[in-house]
């Protein structure tokens, strides 16, 4: 989770800052950001309001364009 990197340290906040927010350790701050662990997703998302983004943002997810819609049954079938 690099973008987590990037985002804590443009809100200026350490690994142990967040992670006291966060309710997890330093060092498992630095697991995620090392993408040596991967939170949960209710860890995700304490993570997300906490740095003020999106959780797309967050895990670094671009926004997908499509020309056509999506169809469910093509997907599947």
């Amino acid at each position: 989770m690099n973008k987590m990197r990037e985002l804590r340290k443009k809100k200026k906040l350490t690994m142990k800052e967040l992670g006291k927010a966060v309710g997890v350790s330093e060092s498992t701050i630095s697991l995620y950001e090392n993408g040596k662990h991967e939170p949960d997703i209710v860890t995700i998302k304490r993570i997300a309001d906490i740095l003020e983004t999106s959780l797309d943002e967050l895990l670094g997810r671009e926004a997908v364009v499509s020309q056509e819609p999506w169809d469910a049954d093509a997907a599947f079938n």
